[in-house]
């Protein structure tokens, strides 16, 4: 689900990418945080992009760029590897974030196959 703004303003944020300032285009909603073991509804704010490109641009200059993610750049080519990487980087508080993210590479690569692409 992207974020939208109360108003239905698309956010156009397919990471869940988050503002790093108050001065920085943002959409404010309530998510969910998984912190010392439970689920936490936190109002926060994520980053708004003009359009789906500068999103996928953002989220890729962050992961190459900082030296937090450099684990999942140097494993980029084994998708499982790559989400745990992500995860053990601390790229979202799910704990289940790196197998459902494995799981929606799996789901894709079923339909390529199925598909024949």
């Amino acid at each position: 689900q992207v974020i939208a703004a109360a108003d239905g303003t698309l956010s156009h944020n397919l990471f869940g990418m988050k503002a790093k300032s108050p001065q920085e285009p943002s959409v404010a909603i309530t998510s969910q945080e998984f912190e010392h073991g439970r689920w936490l509804a936190r109002e926060d704010h994520f980053r708004q992009y003009a359009d789906w490109q500068n999103s996928v641009e953002d989220y890729l200059r962050t992961i190459s760029e900082s030296p937090r993610y450099q684990q999942a750049m140097n494993v980029a080519a084994d998708p499982a590897a790559y989400a745990q990487a992500l995860q053990d980087a601390g790229y979202a508080t799910d704990p289940q974030y790196a197998s459902k993210l494995q799981a929606v590479v799996a789901s894709v690569q079923q339909t390529i196959s199925r598909l024949g692409l």
